[in-house]
């Protein structure tokens, strides 16, 4: 009996091949990318005529790219939610977020099978992906729910309002997103077939499909015990939730209901610093609100894009300014996330022009996409120094941050291009006297030999960040 309990048990766990928050933590990196803008089947660089309908990405064209992916040094991929979309008048659901049959894939991207053979190909390269779901709302259809599978009856979504006060914790979780029907998949009015289907459905989609992570969408939109349900669902499994809100505790509230959640008052301290300039210091004040509220900080999701924002080159065009803010987010505490395109320099400003299709723009910007592809690659090869263990912070002042993981050393500043040269002359950082250490962005062609009396000079030339290794790293 004990023998058929513990094979019965081990079939069960069995089931879920998802990842916990502690595996992505060990070295993963994502590229984020909507599925409809990386690429076509038949990789047709044609323009898109009109950037708020399709423009033809697949899943098949995403799987032609996946060693163009891996070679920029990533090794996990956020692709868009995959069911089929409600399309508007004013543009298509191309973003995933406007869903109309939960149970039907996206036909614009491919077929079921075309999907599983993405995962089967990123898997068979180590690349995990991580998919954007959606739990809130379908597409905008009004009140006409016969649209939408299988949530198709007024009982299934709560009364018809608008969110007009983001304050009221009530009035978010039961009122509409911009017109966008809202589920009652939880809270006092909670449906509870809509609730149990919503459960069973994404269950299946990461069974069937082999998931690694998700992101999900709309987070406090969606009151907190219907993620305490999903995240026991997924059997504990990365779910990376979108919080949109700059206060840290309020952000950090809904780690307690999802392993982590997309790290947006740092993102807007980044913001604050590297675009408008202002004090560097403020880094390590969110680090520290986040470190007493958070329950993983490990586990945040850390960016510098995404497709809701306007592209930093938008904001300020300088592309030092950018490697740093990049740099930040692909060596600090969390789980970096870069938005596609940042390699190529783009520079949309807000929807939907930040989503713009990846082939309208050929080549690569050179700098960034040596910054990335070191710092990226650095971060997939050498896992043993980021999940284990909190960054330290060295120096941190109106220009300059310094702070170190492990034997990797981030030194940034935001003065950017036409800044004068920082420099400093460091004593806080992880390395012995005589020890010799390299940037690894160009590799033994910049190197410094740390004091016998353990100073270490930092110069950061017209305002480019470096990261510091071992000489030894980058032989």
């Amino acid at each position: 009996m004990i023998l058929k309990c513990l094979l019965l048990a081990l079939l069960v766990a069995g089931c879920f091949a998802i990842h916990t928050a502690e595996e992505w933590e060990n070295g993963r990196v994502v590229y984020q990318v909507l599925t409809d803008r990386y690429a076509r089947t038949n990789g047709d660089t044609s323009s898109c005529n009109d950037i708020r309908r399709y423009c033809g990405g697949t899943f098949k064209g995403l799987e032609n790219n996946l060693d163009k992916i891996a070679d920029l040094g990533f090794n996990a991929i956020w692709i868009s939610p995959i069911v089929s979309q409600i399309d508007a008048n004013d543009g298509d659901g191309f973003h995933g977020y406007w869903f109309k049959d939960i149970y039907e894939i996206n036909s614009h991207f491919g077929t079921s099978e075309d999907l599983k053979s993405l995962v089967k190909a990123a898997h068979a390269k180590d690349i995990w992906i991580m998919l954007d779901v959606v739990f809130n709302h379908p597409g905008p259809i009004g009140n006409d729910f016969s649209q939408i599978n299988p949530f198709n009856k007024p009982e299934h979504y709560h009364s018809d309002c608008e969110i007009t006060n983001w304050n009221d914790q009530n009035n978010v979780e039961y009122c509409r997103l911009s017109g966008l029907p809202d589920l009652a998949q939880s809270g006092d009015n909670m449906n509870q077939w809509v609730h149990d289907t919503l459960i069973s459905w994404i269950e299946d989609v990461v069974k069937e499909y082999d998931i690694d992570g998700l992101r999900c969408d709309t987070v406090p939109e969606v009151h907190t015990t219907f993620w305490d349900d999903m995240s026991a669902a997924i059997d504990g499994g990365y779910a990376v939730g979108e919080v949109y809100n700059g206060r840290e505790d309020y952000v950090a509230s809904y780690t307690h209901h999802l392993p982590a959640v997309l790290s947006y008052p740092m993102f807007f301290t980044l913001n604050n610093v590297f675009i408008n300039r202002n004090d560097m210091s403020q880094i390590e004040s969110t680090y520290r609100s986040y470190e007493n509220n958070v329950r993983d900080i490990l586990a945040l999701g850390t960016f510098a894009e995404n497709h809701d924002q306007p592209r930093f080159l938008h904001q300020r065009n300088d592309v030092k300014a950018f490697a740093s803010m990049l740099a930040y987010t692909l060596t600090a505490d969390g789980v970096p996330i870069m938005y596609y395109g940042a390699e190529k320099g783009f520079n949309g400003a807000n929807d939907p022009y930040n989503r713009e299709p990846y082939w309208s723009r050929s080549g690569y910007d050179s700098y960034l996409y040596q910054v990335i592809k070191a710092i990226a690659t650095l971060r997939k090869e050498n896992k043993e120094e980021w999940g284990s263990q909190k960054m330290t912070f060295g120096h941190v002042e109106d220009d300059l941050i310094t702070y170190w993981k492990g034997k990797v050393f981030t030194t940034l500043t935001n003065v950017g291009s036409d800044g004068a040269e920082v420099q400093r002359y460091a004593k806080k950082h992880p390395y012995a006297p005589g020890e010799t250490v390299c940037n690894v962005v160009w590799g033994a062609k910049d190197c410094v030999v740390i004091e016998n009396d353990g100073t270490m000079e930092v110069a950061l030339e017209s305002g480019e960040p470096k990261v510091w290794v071992p000489k030894s790293w980058v032989q």
